[in-house]
């Protein structure tokens, strides 16, 4: 069952209140990117190797939950040092910042109390030993994804003659645009 705020003259209104407000909206576009649109890559987040590091271009991916991967800018991840084959993915993350004084009541002594204003969203690059999605549901039944949020594999390294390659045979998921 969903359920939202409903607000209205004269109520008083607590941090949880905007809290599961938040919440609500998340959880609604969550459901809509996973029932329509299914998870993987919507766009961009190009690979390449370049000498001692990979490259990825900006793009935007969904992951199982439904959250939105945007990578804003070209970014690198050094290549492994040893190893045969390895996963590049993508992950999403979030994490507190803006802190500012907070004040409780009662106030603690000499106690400093700080809280963060805001959640900054981000995409996290990695290599994994072995694909995060390995055993899901087929690209025609993406709406069944298992609901968790977890990496996306965007490429497939392999160490060819001591050097690091993209695998031609890897096909990153797609998400349905």
């Amino acid at each position: 069952m969903i359920k939202r705020v409903r607000y209205f003259a004269g109520q008083l209104l607590g941090a949880e209140d905007f809290e599961a407000e938040q919440r609500y909206v998340i959880e609604r576009f969550r459901r809509l990117n996973r029932w329509l649109h299914g998870w993987g890559i919507v766009g961009g987040l190009r690979v390449s190797v370049s000498p001692g590091e990979i490259v990825v271009s900006p793009g935007l991916a969904l992951d199982c939950l439904g959250n939105e991967i945007e990578l804003d800018r070209p970014a690198s991840v050094a290549l492994p040092a040893g190893g045969k084959a390895s996963y590049l993915t993508v992950a999403f993350t979030e994490r507190a910042v803006d802190p500012q004084p907070a004040f409780f009541d009662p106030p603690a002594a000499d106690e400093v109390c700080v809280e963060y204003r805001r959640l900054e969203e981000a995409a996290v690059l990695a290599l994994e030993p072995v694909d995060p999605a390995l055993g899901h549901a087929p690209p025609a039944r993406r709406a069944e994804a298992c609901g968790r949020a977890h990496p996306i594999a965007i490429a497939r390294l392999v160490r060819i003659r001591s050097r690091w390659r993209l695998d031609p045979r890897f096909r990153p998921p797609r998400a349905r645009r």
